[in-house]
């Protein structure tokens, strides 16, 4: 179970660059009214599979490591379902590909940050929180 556990903290990174760099697209092409392109549509992607394979993961983990003996602690808990509904909230920009542009760049914005808001509590809650 440690080595999925290594895996789960080491693919938080890379979620959180790839979030990063989406961002500062979306924003970007916000503001500027720029048309949504193929870009857009794979970092979208990126960060919303990203986001379903860090809840495999831990969920993998979670059931793993809690019937080899740890337990189920309530702090697995309750990360659990803040991180589920950070992959609920990187999951909304799926939703928009009918609409204009500026529109899928807003929501492909907010709804990263609202991900990321979730991921910063869920991270929080653990024992070690960015540490681990």
């Amino acid at each position: 179970m440690n080595t999925v556990l290594t895996i789960h903290s080491l693919v938080r990174w890379l979620l959180i660059a790839i979030a990063v760099i989406a961002l500062a697209r979306f924003l970007t092409a916000w503001r500027n009214k720029a048309e949504f392109k193929r870009l857009d549509g794979v970092l979208s992607s990126a960060f919303s599979g990203l986001l379903d394979a860090q809840a495999v993961l831990g969920l993998v983990y979670l059931v793993g490591d809690g019937l080899s003996g740890s337990g189920f602690p309530l702090y697995r808990f309750l990360h659990m379902v803040v991180m589920l509904l950070a992959v609920l909230v990187g999951h909304l920009p799926s939703r928009q590909k009918e609409a204009e542009d500026a529109a899928r760049h807003r929501g492909a914005f907010l709804s990263t940050i609202g991900a990321l808001l979730f991921i910063i509590i869920g991270v929080t809650l653990l024992p070690g929180g960015w540490y681990r």
